[in-house]
């Protein structure tokens, strides 16, 4: 009877102990990238989340009065309005801001403009992107790609994108 291990048996063995360490190694690499493709789509919803939140939070403090210089005004591609925008002390302060949209390559990105203070980035959309505004004030409202400069702001402001559109109240109106 023989005592030990062949020579043989010995590779044998380093072989398939090494070929399963490359698996559990190629398999422990592929969750991590797993892991991190997950957390950066999650932080993507979440600044989508915020952006469509600061949006819906200016649009829906929106303030027009009959005084020309506080009219709100709507195009294709940029509104302005006067809000009250967040102040980094935690309370809301009037503002005029500007919410334009930049096409950027082939995708379009949603722009807030507060002025002089600062142009904040709320959402990218993919493809080309308008503003419609919804006129309530008639006896069957109706969606249009303009607002001239009025004392009255729409129902609503959409934006609408080669594949989805998103619409938020305006101006208190639920």
């Amino acid at each position: 009877m023989r005592r030990g291990l062949a020579l043989l048996e010995v590779m044998m063995a380093l072989v398939i102990g090494g070929g399963l360490v490359l698996a559990v190694l190629g398999l422990a690499r592929e969750t991590t990238r797993m892991g991190e493709r997950f957390a950066e789509a999650q932080r993507d919803a979440d600044e989508v989340g915020v952006g469509d939140h600061l949006l819906r939070l200016l649009l829906r403090h929106m303030r027009a009065e009959a005084d020309s210089l506080n009219r709100f005004s709507g195009a294709r591609t940029e509104l302005q309005f006067w809000t009250f925008c967040p102040t980094a002390g935690g309370w809301a302060s009037r503002c005029r801001v500007q919410v334009r949209l930049t096409p950027i390559g082939d995708d379009t990105s949603v722009l807030v403009d507060f002025g002089a203070s600062d142009t904040v980035t709320v959402r990218r959309m993919q493809g080309t992107a308008r503003f419609r505004y919804l006129d309530v004030a008639v006896a069957q409202p109706t969606w249009s790609d303009s607002w001239g400069e009025s004392a009255i702001p729409p129902g609503a402001i959409a934006i609408a994108g080669d594949r989805d559109t998103l619409w938020f109240a305006a101006g208190g109106n639920r």
